[in-house]
């Protein structure tokens, strides 16, 4: 008798897990908000400035490169995924003008419930940017703090002093 019920409940288990599944298109997409990060030049500040042979990695508190992020070999737009367990992310950038460079993004991360299929999502509110040492960077903007799943919409501009 009491195997009889030990198997009811583990069959009732299954079928909830089963039934609470992701049924929603919504879900299988990404739930790591980016960040969008645009290159223009100092002088002309509506004039986007395209990097060639642009490398973004992502990198641990330590500085250690954790992985590199999916960017076209010419851009002047990158999305950063912030570190959604962490007020803090860190990315080294590599192109034809930027060496090597460091940019740190501090952030407050907020848990957003999205539905019970699909769980939560993390989105951030950008608190402050800077790069180090970058040689030719001229400012940094924050267009936008709140970062959302809106990719249209800018949140960092990096001025850079490019032709000089």
């Amino acid at each position: 008798m009491r195997l009889k019920n030990i198997y009811t409940w583990f069959i009732f288990v299954v079928m909830l897990m089963f039934s609470s599944a992701c049924h929603t298109e919504y879900c299988r997409e990404n739930m790591y908000i980016q960040a969008v990060l645009k290159l223009y030049n100092y002088k002309n500040q509506s004039q986007a400035v395209n990097l060639s042979g642009v490398s973004v990695y992502t990198m641990d508190g330590s500085g250690n490169y954790l992985a590199k992020l999916p960017i076209d070999t010419v851009a002047s737009t990158l999305r950063l995924v912030l570190n959604p367990e962490s007020d803090t992310s860190r990315f080294r950038i590599v192109s034809n003008y930027i060496n090597n460079e460091e940019l740190v993004v501090v952030h407050k991360n907020t848990p957003e419930f999205v539905s019970a299929e699909c769980g939560c999502r993390v989105k951030s509110i950008i608190d402050t940017v800077y790069v180090a040492n970058l040689t030719f960077q001229d400012s940094i903007s924050i267009v936008n703090h709140i970062v959302d799943d809106v990719y249209e919409n800018e949140n960092i501009q990096i001025f850079l002093r490019i032709g000089e």
